[in-house]
């Protein structure tokens, strides 16, 4: 059984709180995030799958019924346009996309909807989340929901019902080990009772996720980067047909023209998203993405550095608004000391 004491559950604290004890339990334990806004798009139609194959970096012909798979959506430059969870089944197919972006998701795919039988819907303002993180959230999801989600893949889920509404519960990218994510109807959060479990605020999700070296919409994935250098070569086939963007990305890796990757960055010095890196005077890469340590002033950051200086303990100079400031690259994931 999972024993979580009432001095573990959250009180009201501040959106940018971040406590070391809820820390340590979504790495060690399990911890829970309100994700109330999230992009969920519907297709339908018999050639839905055919044209998500022709817009999107994986191979998803050989997607059956019951089945997911993560791709990224591109513009014809290769720039991220965004990454979903393409959850596949008979009679429609479900895009988990970025909180925000799902209009940008629904009308890019509509744009090339000439005769195809495809029909695109923005769901997102019908449903909520909640994201159960770390190694031990199968546990809290068997004890508070009741079902198993123990053995499923990445992209795999669990229809269910919570409060007699029909809910899913989807395994996701986790930075503690294991998450998992449960789509239920708008204003259906409250029925469910994770009071027991620590709730992480936003600042605490955001340090789990910069600390981890997770990428998010508007920081490291934008119509900037391509998804090589985004880390994301894992959602890239390299062997199906042509869809858009594969030009420019099927040449970055060819001709290993993969300019620059994302690194960990430790500074004492106040900086922020795009903050200079610089080495022996070179401008290499910018900052993306700054969290404040738990228990002291040092920063961590992601950003992203060229690909020939990307070397954890290579000391780099930051330009920041207040004027430079030094820092040192770190391998990904980090810790704090």
């Amino acid at each position: 059984m999972l024993h979580m004491s009432s001095e573990t559950a959250s009180s009201a604290v501040s959106d940018d709180t971040v406590r070391p004890d809820h820390i340590h339990a979504a790495w060690q334990s399990v911890a829970v995030i309100a994700r109330p806004s999230v992009g969920w798009v519907r297709m339908r139609g018999t050639d839905r799958l055919d044209l998500l194959q022709r817009l999107t970096t994986n191979d998803l012909a050989s997607l059956r019924p019951g089945s997911g798979k993560h791709t990224v959506l591109l513009t014809d430059k290769a720039r991220v346009i965004d990454v979903l969870a393409v959850l596949h089944d008979e009679h429609e197919t479900m895009l988990l996309c970025s909180g925000g972006n799902a209009g940008r998701v629904r009308a890019w795919l509509r744009n090339y909807v000439i005769m195809d039988d495809v029909q695109v819907a923005d769901c997102s303002t019908e449903v909520t989340a909640i994201e159960w993180t770390g190694p031990h959230a199968p546990l809290a999801i068997r004890q508070i929901l009741g079902i198993d989600a123990s053995t499923l893949p990445m992209c795999g889920w669990v229809d269910h019902a919570i409060d007699g509404a029909a809910c899913r519960t989807i395994r996701i990218p986790s930075t503690c080990e294991l998450s998992y994510l449960t789509i239920l109807p708008a204003g259906k959060a409250d029925a469910v009772q994770t009071d027991m479990l620590p709730t992480l605020t936003p600042a605490e999700a955001e340090y789990l996720r910069v600390m981890g070296g997770m990428g998010r919409l508007g920081a490291e994935w934008t119509d900037a980067y391509n998804p090589l250098e985004a880390g994301l070569l894992h959602m890239v086939s390299f062997s199906k047909g042509c869809y858009i963007g594969q030009e420019v990305v099927a040449r970055l890796d060819t001709y290993n023209k993969v300019k620059q990757r994302i690194m960990g960055i430790v500074s004492n010095a106040d900086i922020a998203p795009d903050d200079v890196i610089v080495i022996e005077g070179t401008d290499v890469g910018r900052v993306t993405s700054v969290v404040h340590g738990m228990t002291s002033a040092t920063r961590y950051a992601l950003g992203y550095v060229r690909h020939e200086h990307a070397l954890a303990d290579t000391a780099v100079t930051l330009r920041t608004a207040h004027g430079d400031a030094s820092g040192t690259l770190a391998a990904l994931p980090m810790r704090e000391a």
